[in-house]
């Protein structure tokens, strides 16, 4: 594993040309040395010079035209106004105003009216299948603000009871998971719940914390505020996270109309150093198990949607809406890929509460050369500084899983060669099969047939191994999806958790033990009401949307003059290939031929040993077939592709 930090490297380059321009001159010498502690200071001194000046604004041109820098440096607020077009509010247009999130199942109830934020409180329901959540991921900062304009209709329900906005701690916790937020210390929540009488509405906090003692969200300080029905009121909550767990400095603040109504001190809400960031928004409302099954709709609006971090966080450095891969070093493209920003892995992501990361995702083959990233297709917006050249032995590609993650003030690139693919039983802790990589960030098997003896049962998750020696173990997203029946699953999936260790298929963290999470084979792939027959499976981790797999019939029709498979003793590598193919066995002696998908031979060759290397392979780019017999008459197949 590499992982490079790019600013050093044009630091270097411009105080490097600038001290070549400076020793031109011996009397500004002396006086560079004291004043060159940062570049500003710099061009001011230089000012008195306008010649200088001017060679110190062409070496920053040379310098950022060669290497790019952040367009979009510094985050200092953002808001949403809601100013739209009447209709559902879907998650593409969450997405184009937030930036990332998503509504969780069947509570997405919300509606653009009148260029306010409707949300819907369903006749009959209460918790799931109403009203409007999602998580919305923000950089990692101690101290957040939110302000929004928020209005019950007249007709609101007295005996209603639910939640309001607020920020999620570490992790974050809710849904009645105080034993997590106490025991694991990792994380929680603050937001704000009320309460509907006949003559108000009743606000106050509802806060998920390490040191909290009751089964669900608590009010600590019990502290309460009134509004009104049927008018807008401005609400103004601020969160700053504590020093130190022992410092117990962190404070709520809310504001009602521009007047603090709320204001606790004295608390400490993380325990985990580590974890002891606000790292997102509950944009969610809902009316919670604590009050009365609506009898009628009942209607929220929302309106000016604004946050934004604390004085101490007032510049940091965004995350691109959208990252680009290119250069010669793509093996698989001359066009710029696109990289897919991935949620949060284990154990955030773990029960489908899904968390957008600041990380960018591709799985593609590399080659020797070159390649940068940019936020915009064009090239433009380039956020790598120095390019990365990738050295592999003989020029042969191989696949990497590639990440670009923004969490810090200088965004690391991380390249994992990727050794390995495989189905896993987790129940037997087995290797069903390995997984062939054939290009466009697709893996895939074919001729696989279910086996309860090895299996164990048919659950199964997909594996990479990585070269440090680590393996990413990927299933679906719990609560999401289900196993897919229909012999596909596009709703997605991500990383579990990384081990080294095959014989895990669970993760335990603080005594807790994390299972679930498999797919599992449809009936007709298990052989219950059907012939129990051989199958296919492709896994494409798709840079433009979801990851997903699909299961397909195996059916043994080989192309026109090539004979089927009978042997499993050979193995042929690289499947994708540039110059040569390597052909193992298991004796001495084997025929090889190559044909095109249409079935003409191009290659015939004989060897009299266990090992044949087909050479200088001069032919077009594409799918090929490679047909391989052994002396007792086994014969193999294999698809590979030259690139």
């Amino acid at each position: 594993m590499e992982i490079y930090s790019f600013l050093p490297f044009c630091v270097l380059r411009i105080v490097k040309l600038v001290f070549i321009f400076v020793t031109m001159s011996n009397t500004l010498l002396p006086r560079f040395q004291e004043e060159a502690q940062s570049l500003f200071i710099m061009e001011r001194f230089y000012k008195k010079s306008l010649i200088f000046s001017l060679l110190l604004i062409g070496i920053f041109q040379f310098v950022f035209a060669q290497n790019g820098t952040y367009s979009k440096r510094y985050y200092k607020q953002q808001k949403v106004t809601f100013n739209r077009p009447n209709g559902a509010y879907t998650n593409q247009l969450l997405l184009e105003d937030f930036g990332n999130g998503k509504y969780y199942t069947d509570r997405d109830h919300a509606t653009i009216v009148d260029s306010t934020y409707q949300i819907k409180f369903k006749k009959g329901c209460k918790v799931g299948g109403t009203g409007a959540a999602v998580i919305v991921s923000t950089p990692k900062l101690k101290q957040y603000t939110m302000e929004y304009l928020i209005k019950y209709d007249n007709n609101f329900e007295s005996g209603l009871h639910g939640k309001q906005f607020g920020f999620n701690l570490g992790v974050g916790y809710s849904g009645g998971a105080s034993d997590a937020a106490t025991k694991n210390g990792d994380g929680g929540s603050v937001r704000l719940q009320f309460d509907a009488h006949d003559d108000c509405i009743s606000n106050q906090l509802y806060v998920y914390y390490s040191d909290m003692t009751t089964e669900y969200g608590c009010n600590p300080g019990d502290q309460k505020y009134d509004m009104q029905r049927g008018v807008w009121n401005k609400i103004k909550l601020t969160v700053t996270m504590e020093t130190s767990y022992e410092a117990k400095d962190a404070r709520i603040e809310v504001w009602c109309n521009d007047e603090k109504k709320i204001d606790v001190t004295g608390l400490s809400l993380v325990r985990k150093d580590e974890h002891r960031l606000i790292t997102g928004i509950c944009f969610e409302s809902f009316p919670g198990g604590g009050g009365i099954y609506p009898t009628h709709d009942n209607y929220l609006y929302i309106d000016d949607m604004t946050w934004y971090p604390g004085e101490d966080n007032e510049a940091f450095k965004s995350t691109p809406n959208e990252l680009y891969m290119r250069g010669d070093a793509l093996a698989e493209s001359l066009s710029p890929l696109k990289m897919q920003r991935i949620v949060e892995g284990f154990p955030e992501s773990y029960n489908g509460n899904l968390v957008t990361s600041n990380t960018f995702e591709l799985i593609t083959s590399l080659k020797t050369g070159s390649y940068s990233f940019s936020a915009s297709e064009n090239g433009e917006d380039k956020i790598q500084s120095e390019d990365i050249t990738v050295n592999e032995t003989e020029g042969v590609p191989v696949p990497y899983r590639i990440r670009v993650n923004f969490d810090d003030d200088i965004p690391s690139v991380t390249m994992e060669k990727i050794t390995g693919a495989v189905l896993f039983a987790p129940s037997k802790k087995y290797i069903i099969t390995d997984l062939n990589y054939t290009g466009n960030s697709t893996f895939e098997v074919e001729n696989l047939q279910y086996n309860g003896s090895t299996w164990g049962d048919p659950r199964y998750r997909i594996r990479l191994y990585l070269e440090d020696g680590s393996m990413a173990t990927y299933g679906y997203m719990k609560g999401s999806i289900s196993a897919p029946n229909d012999d596909s699953n596009s709703s997605g999936y991500f990383e579990l958790f990384p081990t080294t260790n095959i014989d895990d298929w669970f993760e335990t963290i603080d005594e807790i033990k994390y299972t679930g999470n498999e797919f599992k084979l449809s009936s007709k792939r298990r052989g219950e009401g059907y012939d129990l027959a051989p199958f296919n499976m492709k896994v494409v981790f798709n840079p433009l949307g979801n990851y997903y797999h699909v299961i397909s019939d195996y059916v043994d029709t080989p192309p026109v003059g090539i004979a089927g498979e009978r042997g499993k003793d050979i193995r042929v590598y690289p499947t994708f290939f540039d110059k040569y193919i390597m052909i193992q066995g298991d004796e001495d002696g084997m025929s090889v031929e190559l044909y095109n998908v249409s079935g003409n031979k191009l290659i015939q060759t004989y060897t009299g040993t266990s090992i044949c290397r087909l050479e200088n392979l001069d032919i077009p780019r594409g799918v090929y077939l490679l047909r391989v017999s052994t002396r007792n008459n086994e014969t193999v197949t294999r698809r590979v592709i030259k690139y």
